[in-house]
């Protein structure tokens, strides 16, 4: 009804008591008692009052329209809550991909950081096991000089 545009009427008929009364023509009675019991003879009447010609084609008109009129308007309000739906999926993943790109930054500044300290602390260690060699190295040198009996050289390593 409400797709057609108008109310729906309803109307309580007995097809059995209307098909039994048409059968049974012969007894007049019986024939009105369940021809008035089928409820059919109102149904006649309005079927015959809201039928006419021009009545017919203008439902016939209308029809269709107030039908495609009723459908439009359901699709256009599904269509709005989807759009809705939509925006809020937008919105939501624009705030995703932002604070992505801070944790991004973020991230690569830690490691950044954390590179150059690694770093700084290997050179330092070869720093100190470069110094550790060169150490051992003259110390070696002055013990062969000493050994070998050269007092200048050794003299002047000493010294420096």
């Amino acid at each position: 009804a409400d797709l057609l545009g108008a109310r729906a009427v309803v109307m309580p008929v007995s097809g059995k008591d209307a098909l039994t009364a048409k059968l049974v023509g012969t007894q007049e009675q019986r024939h009105e008692q369940l021809w008035i019991r089928s409820n059919f003879s109102v149904l006649e009447s309005l079927l015959e009052e809201t039928l006419t010609e021009d009545k017919k084609i203008k439902a016939k008109l209308l029809n269709p329209l107030g039908v495609t009129e009723g459908m439009l308007n359901e699709c256009s309000q599904i269509l709005s809550l989807r759009k809705s739906n939509l925006e809020t999926d937008a919105a939501t993943l624009n705030l995703l991909m932002s604070q992505m790109d801070v944790w991004k930054r973020e991230l690569e500044n830690d490691l950044a950081k954390n590179f150059q300290n690694d770093v700084t602390e290997v050179l330092k260690m070869e720093m100190d096991r470069c110094r550790a060699f060169v150490k051992d190295v003259d110390y070696f040198e002055r013990y062969t000089l000493f050994l070998v009996g050269d007092s200048t050289k050794f003299n002047v390593a000493v010294v420096t």
